[in-house]
């Protein structure tokens, strides 16, 4: 079990009437101490995801746990 866990995130947006699979079952594992860096192209959901991880956006499916605790929002622990 890692510090900061993402277990198959997907998250879908609405655009045009259609809905878009903007992350599709996105697994993380990163432990204490270590250094993590999330790189793609213009527009592939490197944003998304690491809103998602903050919390300032919620799964649409898949589990963020952080230190084994699953994390909902940004909550005053964590400003």
């Amino acid at each position: 079990m890692g510090k900061l866990e993402a277990k198959n995130i997907e998250k879908y947006f609405k655009h045009d009437g259609k809905q878009l699979k903007t992350l599709d079952g996105i697994n993380l594992n990163v432990n204490d101490g270590e250094f993590v860096c999330i790189v793609g192209t213009s527009g592939c959901g490197k944003s998304t995801f690491l809103r998602t991880i903050a919390g300032l956006e919620t799964p649409d499916s898949g589990k963020i746990l952080l230190d084994g605790q699953p994390l909902s929002d940004t909550g005053p622990d964590r400003i």
